[in-house]
């Protein structure tokens, strides 16, 4: 339960997290979201005598958690303090950080003929941070701004033309805003088929009703001719459906389901609708029409309780159904969710608003009944169906095992159940990509009781949510599947039944005995009991995060376990073995090798001879908690960008260059242990404008025998070193070269030593600002102004420094850096002399099928660009399917000359580099020196695969999407 702080400069602050120890925790919080122009805000309170606090000001920025990866962004707008009863807490009013961003941005009058919905999108959000995130298709309007208008008000009225609905969020990566997305769907939120009654799951509800606007008919009053006669369509007379009618030569048009239910006299209620906009009688009748439609019934709108409602999630625009038997006839009515107000501390305090409503004509006596059974059935049935919200996986045969294949047939497994269950999902497993599937819950007479559709299914493991309920009263089901494609089925060793508890599956539509299409199918209820050696699922893709508590004799928490962290009062552990925890003593060194020519990020890299590629590689070794020492020693010229982020304990981090060149940007942040950079030539990357070192919230960050070099003039670096937010910095022997601005910055309430650093290249040297702090031992850079103190910052220094503007020093052109994505793959085999065409790329032979050679074919930019440059580095990411072979394969990467897909075997290079792949994964492949040459030379096009040996143990199917990242000056 994060909420992170950025300050003006998006740059991470602060997190408030009422669970933390230390941390500063949130109170009174309510995040306020509205149907209307996306309207959304949030307010929450602090403690304001928390340190933390002091990040709380307006205009700084908060990220709050929506649901998984995705984000809202919002801007402190007004802070109020208060003290009361001993007590000084801060309150914190944001608005959706998307207004004040696009109000600034203006729209001068335009016409956009024939604009698709993402057209217009992109050409309002031009010159603003924000960019076209997932957006719907709705056909092409003729668009026109007559008068200037702010971006954010010119989206509106396109939303407005298009019919679509609007949604600001972000992408955040702990850090930093990545992207600013504005979504816009025909309509947002799901159908969650569930009843809302009023008096039962809608007790201690609000229910407000206005009659003031209710019609049974409107007269259509539009704009007057030349000669004052007001338009009207009294002599249009068209064919209407049921229950609408407009007598021929009326003025108006009525509801006759409206007139039953509301009117007293048995008279139309008349009202009267002005249309200036109408330009026929024919545009002013349909138009009149559509406001009937909206006047028919009374307007309705319920202040919910969110604990209450269903045992789903529920968002804003959500559809759901309220029965309200205060009427009569009774109403059952559609509703969509138009206000949510949710508190992350205190979910007790959730409220939504319905509104938005339709109502449900039934004219069916017997389909009524059936409806209202439904209705009371749902309700009792959610009331005692699985309610502990803990799932299993069920027993079930081993998927893709040595007894199977795939298979396209229609089939089902025959389930029984002695309690309610819930079956949450199941697996599917399938050959190729693309297919759809249609999932059904029958009755044991194949009556069909719910069914789910599902599209453009992944080759390999797909996951299916179904969140069927299966009621003991009826016993026994059939769980069906159809697919457009060959799905896994297990054809051999399946013996029934398969047992779980209170669920058994018990048998198979299929003659042959097989067990079809579902594989790991997760359920809850009473009884229900897990296959061997699975996992607790306590969460879902909604955001419902699940929760393990276990309590003592005074029911006091001694372990909790959820999304965010996992709490244990003691611990007894005789081993610890995991990726992300080193096992250090005190004293204890680890040393990691980095060779970027040789190595592999998947090799252990505690080896010259076992290198890793990457810097990176090596930091996502170490523990987040150290008191070690950890040594990364770099073997050769490095281009990356480094991050060490997050690392507390009494450690030492030490990564040792050695005398090689760097090209990056090293950046330092929020580290406890103490960071050394020793024995580098530092080259700045290209487009990077801040700084080649930076360092944030760091306690200790040491720079030792470097040479460190910016770019002055335009397109250059601001500062080659900088310090920020309360770090310590300090730079010992090294020189510094060329900046737009200074060489050293020091800035809010960092503290920097500088200790005989040479240097020239920039207007300042040394430059302290906000509050921050540089302390001179020895030489300095020498610069038009040696050393400038601004804005509270101090430079502290006895007697006068000498400067010493070392050798100039001109960092050379920076490498460049591009990745390109494959455009297609395929794979042809011998047996049939033909390409596959299934989206696949594939290596080797199983069963005899024919050899295959498998090639990705990528973009004619690619070569055009890498012809003639000099190549450094080339890595291949690729990923392998699941279901393709044995556990563990060989892949055998060639290179190849093709532009498109020739029309026999294609022919590969005799130069190939080996990796070894499991099943479903990804992984990055350094590509030898010959490669380099290769696509140089202009000789090379793509990327192949193949090998000769017919043994099903070389055979494996990949993703047709390869990425292809070069580095070349």
């Amino acid at each position: 339960m994060n909420l992170f702080v950025l300050d003006q400069f998006e740059r991470a602050v602060a997190v408030l997290n009422p669970s933390l120890p230390d941390g500063c925790p949130f109170f009174e919080d309510v995040r306020t979201e509205r149907i209307e122009y996306a309207y959304l805000t949030f307010e929450f309170s602090v403690p304001g005598d928390h340190p933390t606090s002091q990040h709380l000001v307006v205009g700084n920025l908060i990220v709050y958690p929506v649901r998984p990866g995705v984000y809202n962004l919002f801007r402190i707008i007004s802070t109020e303090d208060e003290h009361s009863e001993g007590q000084y807490t801060k309150r914190v009013i944001c608005e959706n950080a998307a207004v004040g961003d696009l109000v600034s941005n203006i729209i001068l009058p335009a016409s956009l003929p024939s604009y698709t919905l993402p057209q217009a999108i992109n050409y309002l959000l031009q010159g603003t941070d924000w960019e076209a995130g997932e957006v719907e298709l709705a056909g092409s309007q003729d668009i026109v701004f007559e008068d200037v208008a702010t971006s954010l008000d010119a989206l509106h009225q396109v939303m407005d033309k298009f019919g679509a609905e609007i949604e600001f969020v972000v992408e955040f990566n702990g850090l930093t805003i990545t992207r600013r997305l504005v979504h816009a769907r025909l309509q947002r939120g799901r159908a969650l088929n569930k009843p809302f009654v009023y008096g039962l799951n809608l007790k201690g509800a609000k229910r407000k009703e206005d009659y003031t606007q209710l019609v049974t008919a409107l007269y259509g009053i539009g704009p007057k001719d030349s000669d004052g006669n007001l338009m009207t369509f009294e002599t249009y007379n068209p064919t209407l459906s049921d229950p609408y009618e407009k007598p021929s030569g009326a003025k108006w048009v009525g509801d006759k389901d409206a007139l039953q239910r509301w009117s007293k006299n048995g008279k139309h209620i008349f009202g009267v609708f002005k249309d200036d906009s109408a330009t026929n009688q024919v545009e002013l009748f349909n138009n009149t029409l559509e406001e009937l439609k909206k006047r028919n019934r009374p307007q309705l709108s319920y202040e919910v309780d969110v604990a209450l409602l269903p045992e789903e999630d529920v968002r804003l625009y959500d559809t759901v159904i309220v029965k309200d038997t205060t009427f009569r006839p009774e109403l059952i009515l559609e509703a969509r969710i138009v206000e949510t107000r949710f508190s992350l501390t205190d979910p007790s305090k959730n409220q939504v608003i319905l509104g938005d409503y339709r109502p449900v004509t039934l004219r069916n006596t017997e389909y009524l009944r059936e409806l209202r059974s439904q209705l009371e059935r749902n309700q009792d049935e959610a009331k005692r169906s699985a309610g502990t919200g803990l799932h299993v996986i069920a027993d079930s045969p081993k998927p893709l095992s040595n007894d199977g294949d795939y298979w396209n047939a229609g089939n089902s497994l025959t389930i029984e159940v002695t309690e309610n269950i819930h079956l949450w999902s199941v697996s599917v497993f399938c050959q190729t990509s693309g297919q759809s599937a249609n999932i059904e819950l029958r009755g044991p007479d194949d009556t069909v009781i719910e069914q789910k559709w599902f599209n453009n299914l992944s080759a390999g493991e797909n996951r299916l949510p179904l969140g069927f309920l299966l009621r003991k009263d009826v016993g026994v089901y059939k769980l069906w599947g159809n697919f457009s494609g060959n799905t896994w089925r297990t054809v051999s060793g399946v013996e029934f039944p398969y047992d779980s508890g209170t669920f058994k599956v018990t048998g198979t539509s299929s003659p042959s005995g097989a067990w079809y299409h579902f594989y790991n199918l997760t359920i809850g209820g009473p009884g229900v009991k897990g296959a061997p050696g699975q996992e607790f699922r306590l969460g879902d893709s909604g955001n419902r995060l699940g929760k393990i508590q276990i309590l003592d004799a005074n029911e006091e928490p001694i372990f909790i376990a959820d999304a965010q962290q996992t709490t244990v009062k003691k611990l007894v552990a005789g081993d610890v073995d995991a990726p992300t925890v080193v096992k250090l003593s005190t004293d204890a060194t680890i040393t990691y090798y980095v060779n970027p020519s040789t190595g592999d990020d998947d090799n252990d890299g505690l080896t010259t001879g076992t290198p890793l590629r990457s810097v990176r590689g090596a930091v996502d070794r170490i523990a987040r908690v150290f008191d070690g020492t950890i040594v990364i020693n770099v073997l050769g010229n490095l281009t990356e960008d480094i991050d060490i982020m997050g690392f507390l304990g009494n450690g030492r981090l030490t990564i040792d260059f050695g005398g090689a060149t760097y090209t990056g940007t090293i950046t330092i942040r929020s580290v406890k242990a103490r960071v050394d950079i020793l024995n580098a030539t530092m080259n700045y990357r290209s487009g990077e404008t801040k700084g080649v070192v930076q360092v944030y919230q760091t306690d200790y960050a040491y720079l030792n025998n470097c040479i460190i070099r910016g770019k002055s003039g335009t397109g250059g670096t601001t500062a080659v070193v900088q310090a920020y937010d309360s770090s310590f910095l300090f730079m010992d022997t090294c020189e510094v070269y060329n900046a737009v601005t200074c060489l050293i910055r020091s800035s809010y309430g960092a503290t920097t030593i500088v200790k005989d650093v040479k240097g020239s290249g920039a207007p300042i040297g040394l430059r302290a600002e906000y509050g921050g702090r540089i302390g001179i031992a020895g030489k300095i850079p020498d610069c038009a102004l040696d050393w400038e103190a601004i804005l509270g910052g101090e430079i502290i220094y006895q007697g006068t420094p000498a400067v010493d503007s070392g050798t100039s020093q001109t960092a050379p052109t920076p490498p460049t850096t591009t990745s390109w994505t494959s455009t297609n793959g395929n794979s042809w085999r011998t047996r049939y002399n033909s390409w596959r065409n299934d989206g696949t790329v594939r290596q080797g032979q199983w069963d005899g099928y024919g050899i295959h050679t498998g090639i990705w074919l990528f973009p004619s930019s690619m070569s055009s660009t890498l012809t003639g440059k000099t190549i450094q580095k080339m890595v291949l990411k690729l990923t392998r399917l699941s279901g393709s072979g044995y556990g563990s394969m060989t892949a055998y990467i060639r290179w190849h000359s093709h532009t498109s897909f020739p029309s026999g075997q294609p022919p590969v290079s005799g130069d190939y580099v080996t990796a070894t792949f499991s099943q479903g994964q990804t992984r990055e492949i350094v590509l030898p020196s010959s490669f380099h040459s290769a696509f140089s030379s202009g000789q090379a096009k793509g990327i192949g695969l193949y090998i000769s040996n017919s043994s099903n143990t070389y055979y494996g199917a990949f993703s047709k999407t390869a990425t292809l990242t070069v580095t070349y000056t």
